[in-house]
């Protein structure tokens, strides 16, 4: 286990106190880790296992303490996804995210326009990810949107894709994006700054996921 003076190294962020043979093997041990995750299916070894033995390779080698380690471990995080996940599954095996399904397009009018269907899927994903964690709302929003897609007889890929991007969306607001968060305070931001200097860039991503998307996964087999 570290002393104090261990903590506050790492905690402070300052590198120049580390040594240097530390900082190397860091970025080895990175590097091997990224390209684990990348040829995941080739090496066998699924990439939640790749990053575990990355973490734990950390602290066999110095480059941190177990303490530490544990410290930087979420586990407000771990319980809330721990928790959404199963609630996914409920949704889809009760039937729930059919019927969620059933509902939307209700909503929408009884429309089966795959289009207008894409943009209110990432226009729902968008706002839900402004104030959860996007993670948890793809976890929620998947099993529905498999279930808007085969109500309408196409292709899930796209519009899974679809989620995903729209997941991304998490700038609109300080909340859910950590980054945004940290310089809220810092940078003396209003709530509506993050609305006003991204709001462009969200619509530039609905208008190439519109348009662009079907080219790689075709909405029909």
């Amino acid at each position: 286990m570290g002393n104090s003076s261990d903590d506050a190294l790492y905690t402070s962020g300052a590198p120049k106190d580390v040594p240097k043979w530390k900082q190397k093997v860091a970025v080895a041990i990175f590097f091997l880790v990224f390209l684990g995750m990348v040829f995941e299916k080739q090496v066998g070894i699924p990439a939640y296992f790749i990053a575990l033995a990355g973490a734990v390779a950390e602290v066999l080698c110095g480059i941190f303490t177990e303490r530490q380690a544990y410290q930087m471990v979420s586990i407000k995080t771990v319980i809330l996804l721990g928790g959404m996940v199963p609630m996914s599954t409920a949704l889809k095996n009760t039937g729930a995210a059919q019927a969620i399904a059933d509902l939307l397009i209700k909503i929408i009018g009884g429309s089966t326009n795959v289009y207008f269907i894409t943009i209110v899927i990432f226009l729902l994903t968008t706002v839900m990810t402004q104030f959860m964690s996007n993670v948890v709302t793809v976890t929620l929003l998947m099993p529905i949107v498999i279930a808007v897609a085969n109500t309408i007889g196409v292709v899930p890929n796209a519009m899974i894709m679809v989620l995903g991007i729209g997941s991304t969306m998490s700038i609109l607001s300080p909340i859910a994006c950590p980054p945004a968060n940290l310089i809220y305070s810092y940078g003396g931001y209003k709530f509506n700054d993050y609305f006003k200097s991204n709001i462009g860039l969200a619509i530039v991503f609905l208008i190439a996921c519109v348009l662009i998307i079907p080219m790689f996964w075709p909405f029909y087999a």
